[in-house]
């Protein structure tokens, strides 16, 4: 069984890429490989960031708009202008590679920000370790399922009570053949999404997810 600190990694690699949580199939690949690795991201850093959900979310974005996309997906806010021009900077000048951007970012989030990570991480272990039937474990792939869970966690800032979040709602709604596709229920706010899009998870499993104002804070990619 892979260690905690691998799985805490993997969680916070699908937050940063892709604004969701994982699902446990996906987790535990990663993790376990992340273990084998030594703890090496690299494997990570090259299959997230140029993964087909990637690039179906965000493709095509500029470095600014790259970088303001993944500071509205990790922290629910736009990028303040000394942080945009520093990281579409570095991004431009090839310091850093659009592959390790997400992280990157995620990794020098400093006081509110980065307890909203935490905050986010907490939510995505808890809707992760409640996928725990077959049914829901199956039932965490499609667009609608993909976008309630991205809905669900994008509900997460620095007030939010982990303890008592529910992601109950979210799993229910993923399992109801009858839940309305425009729209993502999380249980804590409704949030519409519009659209799907084929997209391929890093685990290997291809899956639709929706496009929209839910996934409008999805991973960092510049083409």
């Amino acid at each position: 069984m892979a260690t905690q600190a691998s799985i805490d990694q993997v969680q916070l690699a699908y937050i940063a890429y892709f604004g969701r949580p994982a699902d446990p199939v996906g987790l535990n690949f990663w993790a376990t490989k992340l273990d084998d690795n030594g703890g090496d991201l690299s494997a990570i850093v090259a299959a997230f960031g140029n993964s087909q959900e990637a690039d179906d979310l965000f493709g095509g974005l500029t470095p600014a708009e790259t970088v303001n996309t993944l500071y509205n997906q990790l922290f629910g806010r736009d990028a303040e202008p000394g942080g945009l021009l520093y990281w579409s900077g570095e991004l431009v000048a090839g310091n850093i590679s659009k592959e390790e951007l997400a992280l990157t970012i995620l990794n020098a989030a400093q006081n509110n920000d980065a307890i909203i990570i935490a905050n986010k991480l907490e939510v995505a272990k808890k809707f992760t370790d409640a996928l725990d039937t077959t049914d829901e474990i199956i039932s965490y792939s499609g667009g609608v399922a993909g976008g309630q869970a991205r809905a669900m966690l994008a509900t997460v800032d620095e007030n939010t009570n982990t303890a008592t979040f529910d992601v109950d709602t979210t799993i229910a709604a993923m399992n109801d053949p009858v839940t309305d596709a425009t729209q993502a229920i999380s249980g804590n706010e409704d949030n519409a999404i519009a659209g799907q899009t084929v997209a391929t998870d890093p685990s290997g499993d291809t899956l639709s997810y929706a496009v929209g104002a839910a996934a409008s804070n999805g991973a960092a990619v510049v083409n």
